[in-house]
């Protein structure tokens, strides 16, 4: 199951590149209710925790609070949508937490607005707590993880006869897990906080390098057991997940004593040297901004145009946003030309010079390979091509993964004929393995670009 093997890069371009292998989640808080099913307190800011944990674990993440049952179905629906859009590879997680009870050995999920004063309401008002995994089958989710932190105390139990507290087991289905925050026929506690103890520790294990799914929930139950005095149990309902994958991988980063401090090429006479380090991405939310204006200034001047597919971006990105700054050791600039919103195909972008060049290079950064299944890079392709397009010169490698030592940091070079010019280099990138995304970045990185004018003149 490659997507979790190789996420600890594909987390780090969660913000603003591409993953490697997709993951959607939906987050539902359910928290204003009224007086005959119970207002909640915690569950709209449960939801707002477990969404910024699934942020940081590389999960595309929708949020909805306080829905009625047509909203939480559409929801639900969305969730299979953007699973299928994402391609067979994708996991998927459905996160609730709110008012949810058992009756006849059924789990519904409770939404805001619901009027159960019998049994034949329950059916009627709530939804079958296993709905959302035929959305996320219906979806092709290759993984489907539903975590339900809800069962908390509703007056419902004392009205309904068939009401039980806790849910029932699950069967099992595909490769999925269903989590819930406390065991069969006890209540899970809203909480004296700001959170419930459930979404508080489950919050705190998702980000967790390197630690097991399984391993995950077990340290989950023991914090809420440990919290609440033994008062409520998490456990798991139902698993039949292949393997104990880490939920988030751990990178561990050394710079040795002998690792250069710069890999610039040898600048002729009259080269222009562009590192980038001047972008203002430090200053971004999302630690990238626009490329197109920034090529436009210094002292090599450039321009976009030729951007595939429709909706990508050329962005510069900073290496902080890289997962923290430890999966790419860049040498020269914290700032790398990247493409972001590519949908894992092949992509490409064209930079044109203001002036022609007999040699263009440009740097890929050094990367770390400390996951379980190494790291892979996108294939990627460089052409020069001459102001009336001929290709000039041409360089690519295949894409590649790597285990155990590092992808090193190269240097590439582009060289025009004697008697022609390079205008412009067009560079294209796939991280596809024949028509599955595959590799951890969706595009090349660049950290530094170099340009040897015609003659050595520079001009612009």
């Amino acid at each position: 199951m490659r997507f979790w093997h190789i996420a600890a890069l594909a987390v780090a371009l969660s913000s603003s590149i591409a993953r490697a292998e997709p993951r959607v989640a939906l987050v539902i808080g359910n928290s204003q209710y009224d007086d005959r099913l119970g207002a909640l307190a915690n569950p709209a800011r449960d939801a707002d925790l477990i969404a910024a944990s699934l942020k940081k674990s590389g999960f595309e993440v929708e949020r909805v609070t306080d829905a009625d049952r047509r909203t939480m179905f559409r929801a639900m629906a969305r969730l299979g949508q953007r699973a299928r859009a994402a391609g067979s590879n994708a996991t998927a997680l459905f996160y609730y937490a709110g008012h949810g009870l058992q009756s006849k050995t059924v789990n519904y999920l409770v939404p805001v607005g619901a009027q159960i004063e019998s049994e034949a309401d329950i059916q009627i008002e709530s939804i079958p707590a296993d709905s959302v995994l035929d959305y996320m089958e219906e979806g092709g989710a290759a993984n489907s993880i539903v975590i339900l932190d809800s069962c908390r105390n509703t007056p419902v139990v004392r009205r309904v006869r068939s009401v039980r507290a806790g849910f029932a087991p699950i069967e099992k289905r595909g490769s999925a897990l269903i989590a819930v925050s406390t065991s069969q026929g006890e209540y899970a506690l809203d909480g004296d906080g700001e959170n419930s103890p459930y979404a508080t520790a489950l919050a705190r294990e998702m980000v967790v390098p390197g630690e097991g799914i399984l391993d995950m929930f077990l340290n989950v139950r023991k914090a809420v057991l440990a919290e609440t005095r033994g008062a409520q149990e998490p456990t798991e309902l139902s698993n039949s997940l292949r393997e104990n994958f880490p939920f988030t991988v751990k990178v561990e980063v050394t710079v040795t004593a002998q690792q250069p401090t710069i890999a610039a090429p040898a600048l002729a006479p009259g080269t222009l040297a562009r590192d980038f380090s001047t972008v203002p991405t430090g200053t971004s939310s999302d630690g990238t901004v626009m490329a197109g204006p920034y090529l436009r200034d210094g002292p090599v001047l450039m321009q976009l145009r030729d951007v595939s597919p429709s909706g990508s971006e050329v962005v510069f990105i900073n290496n902080r946003a890289l997962y923290e700054g430890k999966a790419v050791a860049p040498t020269i600039s914290q700032n790398m030309l990247t493409m972001r919103s590519t949908g894992n195909v092949a992509a490409s972008f064209t930079l044109t010079l203001a002036v022609p060049a007999e040699k263009v290079s440009f740097m890929i950064p050094r990367m770390f390979p400390e996951t379980p299944s190494g790291i892979t890079f996108p294939a990627w392709k460089a052409t020069a091509l001459s102001a009336g397009g001929s290709e000039l010169d041409t360089r690519s490698r295949a894409l590649g993964r790597r285990f155990g030592t590092d992808i090193e940091r190269e240097v590439v070079t582009l060289r025009a004929p004697a008697f022609e010019g390079i205008s412009a280099i067009r560079f294209e990138s796939d991280p596809r393995l024949g028509t599955t995304p595959f590799a951890a970045f969706s595009a090349i990185l660049i950290e530094g670009v170099w340009v040897e004018p015609m003659n050595g003149k520079p001009g612009g």
